[in-house]
């Protein structure tokens, strides 16, 4: 598990270790959600990880990318967000 300040951040780390789902919002510095899910979906290492995003503003008005397998506005209620991670990872195909 890891935090990244930007998806620019996320990127690199995401290059950096393996990881099964992705929790992101919509709005942060140098790059949005949306165009860190376009990269990821671009790059054959990251396309097939599902993506959590969350957002302030309302479901209709954020672009979703089809990784994005859960959305959640904010304020977030943690075990909503658990939830879907545990739902996520459960559906995985084992390694």
């Amino acid at each position: 598990m890891f935090t990244a300040n930007d998806g620019e951040e996320a990127l690199e780390r995401l290059a950096a270790a393996p990881i099964a789902v992705v929790i992101t919002d919509y709005k942060m510095p140098r790059m949005d959600g949306s165009e860190l899910c376009l990269r990821m979906l671009a790059d054959p290492r990251f396309k097939s990880i599902p993506v959590i995003f969350t957002s302030a503003t309302y479901r209709q008005d954020v672009p979703r990318p089809k990784n994005v397998v859960a959305f959640f506005s904010k304020p977030l209620l943690f075990k909503d967000v658990l939830s879907a991670v545990h739902r996520i990872l459960s559906s995985a195909p084992s390694p």
